[in-house]
């Protein structure tokens, strides 16, 4: 785990960290069991704000350390060495010296690291050679300062192709902010990719307009980078209520939607004890211990209404819908679990799980269980 000492006046960076090194571990173990390579992309590395000497309190930092880790058990229980690579950009100079200082210590470790000076998006057109062999697998982490600038249209040919994954900072108290501003209409086009999105956020309550944003590039996502799969996660403000940004997660693969709604639920619990420990202090609730989670409640409850109404229109012109695909639907809501969803079916008037073996008590995405329409 980041430790939090390192992060005060930036809890919401700790989060985020806690949920990029509970993904790539089991990710690295996941996918260098099956792929030669693993490549590993930080488009705006820093170090931002890094307070700590060895610069483990940093996305890069936390990122390699997992992706040591995962690739030490290939090693020693697979019997696996796959290859992995590291291209760590950053364009501020004083940033990029500590970065690549950084970089050059770590070359020992079993990851080739590369840090590169320059805009992210300058280098895209070599970053996209040097990662298309046959079998690698890319996961690129864009995490910028800002959301102007970042081209859906420059970035999707980086990341368009069956064996790539990407997270995504989504600054959605950022860009709904700027939506009423006609001189923002040319930079709405770029970050989503199409036009019309701005009129769309616009058009949408003001309480609703981060939901729409997050919607929206989870949209480009899916029809500009060809990406089957979405999720996201909520990083709420540290010190106030509401929602900072959205991490977006975005994957062809089923399972990588189950492991990082794992990742998810860890972060997810960390926040509710931050933001419990800031409203009550050393105070103790009058509810039980374990309810620490009412923090986020609200929050919860919505987007398992939202995602349950995902399910229902599944079923609108259907009779039989495969579990794996109403486990994405209702996954792709950020707070919502795959234990919710399941007591959400069984308790359902006209739905049922039917499971293709009977040996099993819980439906599974990588077998041929169905849910039925009664």
């Amino acid at each position: 785990m980041p430790d939090i000492k390192h992060y005060q006046g930036r809890e919401q960076g700790y989060i985020k960290h806690a949920l990029i090194e509970r993904y790539l571990e089991p990710f690295t173990i996941k996918i260098g069991s099956k792929w030669d390579e693993i490549v590993f992309i930080d488009a705006f590395a820093g170090p931002w704000g890094a307070q700590s000497d060895d610069l483990s309190d940093t996305s890069f930092g936390i990122a390699l350390e997992r992706l040591a880790r995962g690739l030490q058990v290939l090693r020693d229980v697979h019997k696996r060495s796959p290859r992995i690579r590291a291209y760590l950009i950053e364009k501020t100079p004083e940033a990029f010296r500590k970065l690549d200082a950084f970089g050059q210590r770590h070359q020992a470790k079993g990851i080739d690291v590369e840090c590169l000076s320059g805009e992210f998006e300058d280098h895209v057109p070599i970053l996209e050679r040097l990662t298309r062999a046959e079998r690698t697998f890319l996961f690129s982490l864009i995490d910028p300062k800002g959301w102007t600038g970042l081209s859906m249209a420059v970035i999707a040919p980086l990341i368009r192709r069956r064996s790539s994954e990407v997270l995504v900072n989504v600054m959605s108290s950022f860009v709904h902010r700027f939506a009423d501003v006609d001189h923002c209409q040319e930079s709405y086009d770029d970050y989503f990719g199409r036009p019309g999105v701005r009129e769309i956020i616009t058009s949408a309550a003001h309480e609703d307009r981060q939901d729409v944003v997050v919607r929206e590039y989870c949209r480009s996502l899916r029809h500009l980078c060809g990406y089957q799969h979405v999720s996201s996660c909520v990083i709420l403000e540290p010190d106030k209520k509401g929602i900072k940004y959205f991490m977006v997660f975005a994957t062809n693969d089923p399972m990588g939607i189950k492991v990082f709604k794992e990742a998810e639920a860890h972060a997810a619990a960390l926040q509710d004890e931050m933001k419990h420990a800031k409203e009550f202090g050393d105070q103790m609730p009058l509810f039980s211990a374990g309810s620490v989670v009412r923090v986020s409640e609200s929050l919860r409850r919505k987007y398992r209404m939202l995602a349950f109404a995902r399910v229902d229109e599944l079923f609108q012109k259907r009779a039989m819908v495969p579990y794996v695909e109403v486990f994405c639907k209702a996954m792709a809501m950020p707070l919502v679990t795959e234990n919710e969803l399941l007591e959400y079916l069984r308790s359902h008037q006209s739905l049922t799980v039917s499971l293709e073996s009977s040996r099993r008590l819980k439906p599974s995405i990588q077998k041929n269980d169905t849910v039925v329409k009664i």
